[in-house]
């Protein structure tokens, strides 16, 4: 008889009848992070939808997320994180991945919402662009990545809440 296929038996104590304590440990990591980056979503989903694994994620495979201003999304390109990084760590690159995609949001809700337009929100925090941007995007994307590079935490979603009318 194959237990695996019962999560109770993959935890099973070989002593005992109940899970241990380290089995109930883990499950509750998983459960936890796999919230993590819930609130977040619903939170964006307010101003615009938030999609898995969408049409941009499988024809740019460098993206991990992106927004697209044109049609006022963002793209969760989980299969792509995992190609790239494994399953370690998933979490937290989709949780930066919405906090600088969430910056973008905002960028384009300055710059008027239904256009391909983003406007920098402070231009104090664009005086020196990384050379990570420098090697990764087109000079008259510089400023816009900068600052979302910079706020890949969660108060990005203020930034959000500043600048964006709820939809």
């Amino acid at each position: 008889m194959q237990r695996i296929a019962n999560p109770y038996y993959v935890f099973k104590r070989r002593v005992g009848s109940t899970p241990t304590l380290s089995a109930i440990a883990f499950i509750m990591l998983l459960v936890s992070n796999a919230s993590a980056y819930e609130n977040e979503i619903k939170f964006l989903e307010k101003y615009v939808p938030v999609e898995w694994n969408g049409y941009y994620c499988g024809t740019k495979l460098n993206y991990n997320t992106v927004y697209l201003p044109l049609a006022n999304k963002i793209e969760i390109c989980s299969n792509n994180i995992v190609e790239k990084f494994g399953k370690d760590n998933l979490y937290e690159h989709i949780l930066n991945g919405l906090f600088h995609e969430a910056i973008h949001l905002a960028q384009d809700c300055k710059a008027g919402f239904n256009n391909k337009q983003m406007y920098v929100l402070d231009e104090n925090n664009v005086k020196y662009i990384p050379v990570k941007i420098k090697n990764i995007y087109n000079k008259i994307d510089y400023e816009i990545e900068t600052e979302a590079d910079m706020y890949e935490n969660p108060n990005a979603l203020s930034y959000v809440s500043k600048y964006c009318k709820r939809v």
